[in-house]
Order: structure tokens, then C-alpha cells, then sequence
């Protein structure tokens, strides 16, 4: 019986490692001013950007440490992109461009 569940315990903890995600904060203004929202995401999960957000985020911090995040220009995460570990207070030259993005627990 106990090795039995040992290996559900170490089953159930896998599968949660890989479904595992996390929250981005993304605002509208630099210094995550504006309109913010924060998106939950599972890893590697393409999140497309509504339409308050879509090519109008200029500041983002992923909540937490541990994230890789990617900003694309383009909706289904794909063009040109922005890569981050931790917050950005202006996005500089890819302000008001990011129309979707994926992260992961790096």
C-alpha cells in the first residue's frame, strides 16, 4: 500500500510541475501605470492579449520570481518578441506593440 502511493504522490507531483504557471501583471502606461491586469498563465500556454491590452502594454512584472516571459507582436505568439525575467518599467522601443505572450517557470 505505501508504495503504491508513492508512486500516485510522485505522479501527481510531476503532472503539477508541468501544469504549473504563474500571474503577469501588463499596464497600459510606463512605472505599471494605466489600466493593469493581471493574467494567469500555465507554462508555455499562448495568452492573446483583449482588446484594452492589444498593442497598448508598456510596463509588465511577472508576479513572483522563477518566470521567463515572452511579449510577440503578434497575436498566437508569433513575430517579433520581447523577452523578460523580471518587471520593465518601460518596454522602450516595443511599447504599445505586444498583441499576445508565453511564460514559463524558468
Amino acid at each position: 500500500m505505501f508504495k503504491l502511493f508513492s508512486i500516485v504522490a510522485v505522479a501527481i507531483a510531476s503532472a503539477s510541475l508541468v501544469a504549473a504557471g504563474g500571474d503577469l501583471k501588463l499596464c497600459t502606461k510606463i512605472n505599471l501605470t494605466g489600466e493593469c491586469f493581471i493574467l494567469s498563465y500555465l507554462n508555455n500556454e499562448c495568452i492573446e492579449l483583449n482588446s484594452v491590452l492589444d498593442d497598448h502594454v508598456r510596463s509588465v512584472d511577472p508576479v513572483g520570481d522563477g518566470h521567463k516571459c515572452y511579449l510577440f507582436e503578434d497575436q498566437g505568439c508569433s513575430g517579433d518578441h520581447f523577452d523578460f525575467t523580471k518587471h520593465h518599467n518601460d518596454l522602450g522601443s516595443f511599447n504599445d506593440l505586444a498583441s499576445s505572450f508565453y511564460c514559463n517557470n524558468a
